[in-house]
């Protein structure tokens, strides 16, 4: 399972997003959840760091 966690633009962590989908859905669907509110998104797969999207 893939979790999605969103940043605010000071750097606090304010919701995770769960998700089964595979590893490129889930990159795409990070990408897409940026905005001016959610400036920073993490991709993590079981607890392991794999990739950050910031704008």
């Amino acid at each position: 399972m893939f979790e999605i966690k969103l940043y605010n633009p000071d750097g606090n962590h304010v919701q995770t997003i769960r998700s089964d989908n595979g590893l490129r859905g889930v990159l795409k669907q990070a990408r897409d959840l940026l905005s001016a509110t959610h400036p920073c998104a993490a991709v993590y797969k079981d607890g392991l760091w794999i990739k950050e999207y910031s704008l």
